[in-house]
């Protein structure tokens, strides 16, 4: 009886752990419509849309280091936070074309299908993106590209198969304010992030336009690494360690 106990535990801390590690802070007030489906960009069937936001402190943000080892540079970047305030409106030249995309400020670095890469600085199998929008449709708008990792900087060989979308923060990463919504359309440019789980563990992330058609150019507010949830990794092991002691003790049986 004590093994079943055990066992059943197990499977009830595991449970409350997956349930911990896919929910989210329910802070999303906007109006916009959401159209989520094969169109949009990077689209998982599986993938949870979250109405609110990204837990920051889960994330350590990455270094912008440009589009090559030459060119250290974004080929656009400005504003769509500090500059104009945070509705989807847009100012060029603002910041700086190679820090911009380091910092979740507003300042971004606009990408093409050339792509951009950033440093996290250590490795990481999962990643979150941050776009800053400057127009709609908005869901595609802030997933309009694609990531890949590697361990070895500007090798476009040694890329990873690219990365798949598990979670979208429809709120982004700032609890949503109508007021800073002046032309009512519902969504701010801080608004959709994207986390996204690669096939291993990579230091360095390019991340290049998802087409070169209507998706092309996105505003990159900032890449970087993210971390599980320390107490969901603690009931994990919890978990584990439940279902482990009750295969034990059926062995010496």
């Amino acid at each position: 009886m004590r093994n079943k106990k055990l066992f059943f535990c197990g499977v009830l801390i595991l449970f409350v752990s997956f349930f911990a590690l896919s929910s989210s802070a329910l802070a999303y007030t906007a109006g916009a419509t959401i159209v989520w489906g094969p169109g949009t960009p990077s689209y998982n069937a599986s993938a949870t849309l979250h109405p609110g936001t990204i837990d920051l402190s889960l994330v350590t943000m990455g270094d912008f280091l440009g589009r090559t080892a030459a060119n250290p540079n974004a080929i656009g970047f400005g504003s769509s936070g500090v500059a104009v305030g945070w509705d989807d409106e847009w100012v060029g030249g603002v910041g700086n074309a190679n820090t911009n995309g380091d910092a979740l400020d507003g300042l971004w670095a606009q990408i093409y299908t050339d792509g951009g890469w950033w440093d996290l600085g250590s490795a990481y199998s999962t990643v979150a993106a941050f776009t800053s929008q400057d127009h709609g449709p908005y869901l595609g708008e802030g997933l309009e590209y694609r990531i890949f990792g590697t361990n070895t900087l500007w090798d476009n060989s040694s890329l990873s198969a690219q990365a798949t979308l598990t979670d979208v923060y429809l709120d982004g990463w700032r609890d949503h304010n109508s007021t800073e919504d002046g032309n009512g359309n519902g969504w701010l440019s801080d608004d959709i992030s994207g986390v996204f789980n690669l096939d291993d563990s990579y230091r360095y992330i390019k991340l290049i336009a998802w087409d070169t058609d209507t998706y092309y150019e996105p505003e990159i507010d900032g890449v970087g690494g993210v971390v599980p949830e320390p107490t969901t990794i603690l009931l994990t092991g919890l978990g584990l360690l439940g279902m482990g002691a009750y295969i034990r003790r059926r062995k010496k049986k």
